[in-house]
C-alpha cells in the first residue's frame, strides 16, 4: 500500500513536455491514478501547411492535459476523468488565422452509456466565448446495424458570445445545437441538424467536411434563415469563409432584417 510518483520528461517530435504521474494503492492494488503533461506542442500533429510552408488548416499551440482514474471498490466509484487545457494559440482554416485565446474542455467516460461526455467546457477564439457541452458514442452502440467505423457527435454550445472585429455593433449572444457523426473510415464529418438561435434570429442547416490529406477538405453547407438581423449574420459569419466579402459587409452593412433567406456553400477539395 502507499503512492508511486513518476516525474519527468516527455519528448514529442523533438519538443519537451513535462510529466507527472501518481498511482495510489490500497492492499496491493492500485486504486488511484492521477496524471499531468504540461507543454504539450499539438502543432506538428494538428497543424497542415500549404505548399509555400505557410499554415493552412489547424491548430498552432500547446496545452496541458490532467487526468484521473479512479477504480470501482466497495468504497469508491469507478472514474474516468481528463482536462485539456489550451494555451493561447491559433487556429487556422482555409489560411485565415483566428487566435485562440485559451480553452477549458473537460471530459469523463460514462460506463453507463459507454459514451465520452463533454462536460461544461469552454474555448475563447479571439471575441468569441463558446461554453461547450456534447457526448462521443461509437456508432454501434446507437444503431446495432450501423457497421460504418465512427462515432456519433451531439454538442451543444449555450450562451455563446461572439462580436466581429471593426464591425461597430455590440456583441451577439447565441446558442448551438449540432448532431450528427465523423465516419473514420471515409474522413468524413456530417452534421445533419445545425441550429443556431439567438434574440435576433434563428438559423437551421446542416453541415459536410471530408478530409482529403494534403490538400484542403471538401466543404458543404447549407442553411435557411427564417428571420434575422443584419448584424448578428455579420457576428456570426464564419471567419475563413468568404474572406473577401466578409471585411466589406461586416464594415459597411448596417440595420436591416433578412427574411425567407438561404445560404448554400460547396468548396471543392484543394481549392482552398
Amino acid at each position: 500500500d502507499g503512492l508511486v510518483r513518476v516525474e519527468g520528461a516527455l519528448e514529442l517530435d523533438g519538443r519537451v513536455a513535462q510529466l507527472d504521474i501518481k498511482a495510489t494503492a490500497v492492499n496491493n492494488v492500485t486504486t488511484n491514478l492521477q496524471g499531468r503533461v504540461n507543454g504539450v506542442e499539438v502543432t506538428p500533429f494538428l497543424l497542415q501547411h500549404a505548399p509555400d510552408g505557410s499554415p493552412r488548416e489547424g491548430l498552432e499551440g500547446s496545452l496541458d492535459l490532467d487526468i484521473s482514474a479512479t477504480r470501482q471498490t466497495e468504497t469508491t466509484t469507478q472514474e474516468i476523468r481528463a482536462k485539456l487545457l489550451g494555451r493561447p494559440g491559433m487556429f487556422y482554416f482555409d489560411g485565415v488565422g483566428q487566435a485562440l485565446s485559451g480553452a477549458e474542455i473537460n471530459i469523463a467516460y460514462n460506463f453507463a452509456r459507454q459514451s465520452i461526455e463533454i462536460l461544461p467546457s469552454e474555448a475563447r477564439l479571439g471575441p468569441t466565448v463558446l461554453p461547450i457541452s456534447g457526448a462521443v458514442v461509437d456508432l454501434n452502440r446507437l444503431n446495432a446495424d450501423d457497421k460504418r467505423p465512427g462515432v456519433g457527435l451531439d454538442l451543444l454550445v449555450s450562451g455563446a458570445r461572439t462580436q466581429s472585429e471593426n464591425s461597430g455593433e455590440d456583441r451577439v449572444v447565441f446558442d448551438l445545437k449540432a448532431g450528427g457523426r465523423y465516419l473514420s473510415g471515409e474522413r468524413k464529418l456530417q452534421i445533419d441538424s445545425l441550429l443556431v438561435s439567438s434574440p435576433m434570429g434563428q438559423m437551421a442547416g446542416s453541415l459536410e467536411l471530408t478530409l482529403h490529406g494534403q490538400v484542403s477538405p471538401e466543404i458543404s453547407f447549407g442553411g435557411q434563415i427564417a428571420k434575422m438581423e443584419a448584424t448578428a449574420v455579420k457576428q456570426l459569419w464564419p471567419f475563413w469563409m468568404a474572406r473577401k466579402a466578409r471585411p466589406w459587409v461586416v464594415a459597411n452593412l448596417f440595420g436591416g432584417t433578412i427574411r425567407n433567406g438561404s445560404i448554400a456553400v460547396f468548396i471543392p477539395q484543394g481549392r482552398m
